[in-house]
């Protein structure tokens, strides 16, 4: 699935979503609340939810793309993911998440890659057909081997692989992490910022009275 339809489908469910919140909330503020200006708390509680949500979420969407673009990593929509994991190497998926390939200068490298190690330059791992397979960045050269038991011993060192989309995570938290979780903060406080306005106009400005007579 494109970003371009994952967008859309997730702005079907945010849709959905504010209408139920919108429904339960008018039901509520019906019931619960007193007679003065109860129109106009209704307009706001119905309103609420689609100002809120869809403010959070395509600011969220807009931090993502940024953050994309400085970072170079996917912005966590669509059917393809992908993370500098060197100066020169990148990490793909496209489709699936159970398997990943490295690229070098827009070159695969390796592919079907299910687990996965780096240690400094050198990237080890294993493939879906079950070989394991040392990659040096620096000298380009990439040797399989049969087992894991004789890569440890080209090694001398103890290998601890971990599943390739694990890997994946945790190198796009090292890079983006932080940024993101800033990222989220500020959709979240420019949301919140835009239902306390909603609730200014709704709630006080006098024109609303004309749209309110209609109800």
């Amino acid at each position: 699935m494109s970003a371009s339809f994952a967008i859309f489908f997730q702005l079907i469910f945010v849709f959905i979503v504010c209408i139920v919140l919108a429904i339960i909330g008018c039901l509520i503020t019906y019931f619960v609340s007193k007679k003065t200006k109860r129109k106009r708390k209704l307009l706001f509680v119905f309103l609420a939810p689609f100002v809120g949500l869809f403010t959070l979420y395509f600011c969220a969407l807009l931090g993502s793309i940024i953050v994309s673009g400085i970072k170079n990593i996917d912005i966590g929509i669509g059917d393809s993911w992908y993370v500098p994991i060197s100066q020169k190497c990148e990490l793909h998926f496209i489709d699936i998440t159970d398997q990943g390939f490295i690229s070098k200068n827009n070159e695969v490298v390796i592919s079907e890659i299910v687990n996965i190690e780096q240690i400094n330059d050198v990237f080890i791992g294993s493939t879906l057909d079950k070989k394991y397979f040392k990659y040096n960045e620096n000298s380009n050269s990439l040797t399989y081997f049969k087992s894991k038991d004789e890569l440890a011993k080209i090694l001398n060192t103890k290998i601890n692989l971990k599943n390739v989309f694990d890997f994946y995570i945790e190198k796009r938290n090292e890079i983006a992490g932080t940024w993101l979780i800033i990222v989220g903060i500020i959709s979240l406080a420019i949301s919140i910022g835009s239902v306390f306005i909603l609730r200014m106009v709704v709630m006080n400005f006098v024109f609303i009275n004309i749209f309110i007579r209609r109800l």
